[in-house]
């Protein structure tokens, strides 16, 4: 796996989103010390990096890579046969702490990456966007006992464009209503609004979602999502019950929606928020 290579290198340990363990070699002389991971052989089927540094005569002294809010301790790589499935499975494991801002807290964890190919693809390169965003996440001031962990052994966290907003507005479950209240004495109200429903999942775009339909609107907070009131009125006339406009077209609606959340979205804050743990869905 890492045949011939006496040390792994690293670039930019300690730029915030810009670290990157690579395969290339590294010209000793820009620096007294130089971040590297050594490969090691701990069994025949297992490989580990252990973190240190290099100085010009390639003497290495091991100790934690520091990378901004993370300490990598070490990688660690198993590579088996499987007769039965004739083909290889590699594992690759990161064991890292991750400190929360103030630097006073951390947690200890280990991220799996599991791969089933007849050439295995996986190794440490994996892990780079997956440290990047943990910083990122770290230094945006969120709580580092809420990183979903697991969520790494799925996928990578990496930016989305704006083909998510459409995704998400499509889905979007609008109905318009009128209704109407009696007042004593005074002028009766009438007013138009809208049930949003199916709101996304992901807490900041649906936070964004009910920041952008606000500005349609006076918004209220509902179980099941967001009401909007799009019109409203006093009218000496009598009060009806509240009804159900079907043939109300929303589009111009979801139009001016696209457009305000297309200003404002931001893909790392999208990334950023996908991270955490899901303690509540919208199941409407």
């Amino acid at each position: 796996m890492f045949r011939g290579k006496k040390f792994i290198y690293i670039d930019n340990p300690s730029e915030l989103g810009k670290f990157y363990v690579h395969h290339a070699e590294r010209d000793l002389n820009e620096s007294i010390l130089t971040p590297v991971f050594k490969p090691e052989s701990i069994e025949k089927n297992q490989t580990d990096l252990i973190p240190g540094y290099i100085d010009r005569e390639l003497n290495f002294y091991s100790c934690p890579i520091i990378t901004n809010y993370i300490k990598i301790k070490k990688y660690e790589f198993i590579e088996i046969y499987v007769k039965e499935e004739y083909r290889n499975v590699r594992t690759a494991t990161l064991f890292l702490e991750v400190y929360d801002k103030t630097l006073e807290n951390y947690i200890s964890e280990t991220i799996t990456l599991a791969e089933k190919l007849q050439i295995c693809s996986i190794d440490f390169l994996n892990f780079n966007h997956i440290i990047n965003f943990l910083n990122k996440y770290v230094d945006s001031g969120r709580d580092i006992n809420k990183i979903d962990f697991k969520l790494f052994s799925k996928s990578y966290p990496k930016l989305v464009d704006k083909q998510i907003i459409l995704q998400n507005v499509k889905s979007l479950d609008l109905k318009v209503f009128e209704d109407s209240k009696n007042r004593v004495g005074k002028d009766n109200r009438f007013w138009t609004e809208m049930e949003v429903r199916n709101l996304p999942e992901n807490e900041y775009l649906k936070d964004l979602f009910i920041k952008c339909l606000s500005k349609q609107g006076r918004k209220l907070i509902a179980d099941f999502g967001v009401v909007i009131e799009l019109y409203s009125d006093y009218i000496w006339s009598p009060t009806h019950p509240r009804k159900h406009l079907e043939n109300y077209s929303t589009e111009s609606i979801k139009e001016t929606l696209i457009m305000d959340l297309a200003i404002e979205f931001n893909s790392e804050e999208y990334v950023l928020s996908s991270m955490e743990i899901k303690t509540c869905y919208n199941n409407v």
